[in-house]
């Protein structure tokens, strides 16, 4: 994570992920989704308060970051406006999650692409 606008680098993620397809940002830069070629969604937590100044700039101090785990995914959208809910597709359902912490509610069959979500609706 870098600071503007002098460009700092304040925070540095390390992240054990092998060939990421897809990484988002949510609407307020608190997580961060990435799902990988093996269909793997994993969430993880960018504002963390618990870190150290190293010589390479800012490590986080935890030791696992990842907050969520879902296999089978191959898309996932944060909310425009709600930065805890995102939509995935699994397989050929719908997931809407409004926390990571929480089950999804109910799925729902398509076989169409995400383009957004915005306050429930997608």
């Amino acid at each position: 994570r870098y600071s503007l606008p002098n460009i700092i680098l304040e925070h540095k993620y390390e992240l054990n992920i092998q060939s990421v397809r897809k990484l988002v940002v949510n609407c307020n830069s608190t997580k961060l989704g990435t799902v990988d070629s093996n269909n793997i969604l994993r969430i993880y937590n960018t504002f963390i308060k618990d870190h150290k100044a190293t010589s390479k700039g800012w490590v986080s101090a935890a030791k696992n970051p990842c907050l969520f785990e879902r296999k089978d995914v191959w898309d996932m959208k944060w909310d425009e406006q709600k930065p805890e809910m995102f939509v995935a597709m699994e397989k050929l359902r719908v997931l809407l999650f409004q926390d990571c912490m929480e089950d999804p509610d109910d799925p729902i069959l398509s076989n169409g692409y995400l383009m957004r979500c915005n306050n429930l609706e997608v």
